[in-house]
């Protein structure tokens, strides 16, 4: 008798629990390929404007010129420790 229960049942794919959370499954994979592609472009967007637009920037400063000392808002350097 049980082997003619075994026979009769739908296949695991059919079963109604199986089959929603496979498509759950299949579609949570979709939405995280799109989120790792769209995090990637927004990376490759924020690389690329950094070095064409700050880096020049950074290059072109003269590194001899005394920085602003103002505008680090009174913050004081610590002297150097007396040996």
């Amino acid at each position: 008798a049980a082997l003619w229960m075994l026979t009769s049942m739908p296949p695991i794919n059919n079963i109604g629990f199986v089959a929603s959370t496979r498509r759950a499954m299949e579609s949570t994979g979709e939405v995280s390929f799109k989120v790792a592609r769209g995090t990637g472009r927004a990376a490759w967007w924020a690389s690329t404007t950094l070095f064409l637009m700050v880096y020049p920037v950074l290059y072109i400063v003269d590194p001899g010129e005394d920085p602003d000392l103002s505008a680090l808002g009174g913050a004081s350097v610590p002297a150097p420790l007396a040996a």
